[in-house]
């Protein structure tokens, strides 16, 4: 959002999420400091491949989080840095008992709906919308129900 606010109307947000490191299920990697010297799998044009690097990790380029994630599960990568929110619909979804989220790391980033600019009303409308949901608990059901857990605060 920050940035393109004079491209774009914004919402207000509905999710919240960080970037997190994934781990075989049985990896010692707990924390950041963990990381130095570890051999990542990322996407090189990503912004999580930054933070892997800043963390001091020996980057393996790898196309997207399906090949990360399968070349830490072949034992060719220790770790991958993605958006949680990934990592969590693929660990529901795939019923992948064998990675895991080891932590999260990074600023928490916000998602929220773009309009054309000049949407004042529909961005009151759907900005309304929300309000609501949060209140009764809808968002919050809709994300345990696709991510486990509630990303929507």
């Amino acid at each position: 959002k920050t940035g393109r606010e004079n491209q774009y109307d914004f919402s207000d947000k509905y999710t919240t999420s960080n970037a997190v490191v994934v781990t075989k299920k049985d990896s010692t990697i707990a924390k950041e400091a963990d990381v130095k010297g570890k051999t990542a799998a990322q996407s090189l044009t990503s912004n999580y491949n930054k933070l892997a690097k800043e963390a001091g990790a020996k980057i393996e380029g790898v196309e997207g989080m399906a090949q990360s994630l399968q070349l830490i599960q072949q034992g060719r990568a220790d770790l991958t840095y993605n958006d949680k929110l990934a990592a969590l619909n693929y660990l529901k979804t795939s019923g992948n008992k064998n990675v895991k989220i080891a932590f999260e790391a990074g600023q928490p980033q916000q998602t929220y709906f773009a309009f054309r600019k000049g949407s004042g009303e529909l961005v009151t409308h759907v900005n309304k919308a929300l309000k609501e949901m949060k209140e009764d608990g809808t968002l919050s059901k809709i994300a345990k129900k696709w991510f486990g857990e509630d990303v929507s605060k």
